[in-house]
């Protein structure tokens, strides 16, 4: 009998001191939703924590401790977010009216039709550029033709006999 007492009390205190580790972890997953840091911290390992899973209702305790662990670790992220916003932080502005305003989110078809109207633009501005360096070239060459018409009626006169001479 007194074997039996001293197993039954060795099994308590292992019982005991179970149930405290996996208290401390589940505020350390409250804390922090990431589990390795969790098991750090609560110096269990992970392998225990998993075993310990096994037991239903451990495996809920420990997925509720890890959705408040998410949360705390959002609301976190969100609050410094926030005061990068009110730093004037561009980046953090952009980000935070993207996620939550309909008319700054990301639209990759927009962004698409954007650069379509772009490379339009471009290109009509080319065809003007190259309409207007043709009409230039036009001019020229309309310009030569009379220069060429006033050199051969300057040639032809010089080429004709003045009338009182002879």
């Amino acid at each position: 009998m007194e074997i039996s007492a001293k197993k039954t009390k060795r099994q308590n205190t292992i019982d005991m001191r179970q149930k405290r580790q996996r208290e401390l972890l589940l505020e350390k997953l409250r804390e922090t939703h990431i589990l390795g840091v969790a098991c750090k911290k609560a110096s269990i390992s992970r392998a225990a924590y998993y075993r310990w899973r096994e037991d239903k209702e451990f495996a809920i305790e420990a997925d509720e401790a890890l959705r408040e662990g998410k949360e705390t670790m959002n609301d976190f992220a969100e609050s410094q977010l926030m005061k990068k916003v009110a730093e004037g932080n561009m980046h953090a502005i952009k980000y935070f009216l993207g996620y939550n305003k309909n008319e700054y989110r990301y639209r990759p078809d927009l962004i698409a039709d954007m650069e379509r109207h772009r490379e339009m633009d471009e290109f009509r501005h080319s065809w003007k550029y190259i309409i207007e360096e043709t009409k230039k070239i036009d001019d020229l060459k309309n310009e030569n033709k009379q220069l060429m018409k006033k050199i051969s009626e300057l040639e032809s006169s010089k080429n004709k006999p003045k009338n009182g001479a002879n």
